[in-house]
């Protein structure tokens, strides 16, 4: 669905409501061939929404492995802190998906 809306001229970065992108909703919603295919279409793997949240924060928050994955093959930013302070790892660890974590 995403490739087909991509190929017909949907901005992949187009942020919406909080300043979510479409990487960050699949990655929240464990869509990791949604994600993967945004990220063909050079999503910013890194933007970060109102709260400094990015895909990868998102996908790790619910235990999200296949997307994590994804994500960090594509160069996410292991470092990067919303506006609290938490990396993705520390989200990670916070709910308790340390199969994630590793």
């Amino acid at each position: 669905c995403a490739r087909a809306l991509l190929e017909v001229g949907a901005e992949v970065d187009k942020a919406g409501p909080q300043g979510w992108t479409a990487l960050m909703f699949a990655s929240d919603g464990n869509h990791e061939l949604c994600a993967r295919a945004l990220l063909e279409a050079n999503a910013r793997v890194d933007a970060a929404d109102d709260e400094g949240w990015t895909a990868l924060m998102y996908a790790v928050h619910d235990g999200h492995e296949l997307c994590a994955r994804e994500l960090i093959k594509a160069k996410a930013n292991l470092e990067a802190q919303q506006h609290q302070g938490f990396t993705a790892l520390m989200v990670s660890a916070q709910n308790g998906h340390e199969h994630v974590a590793r």
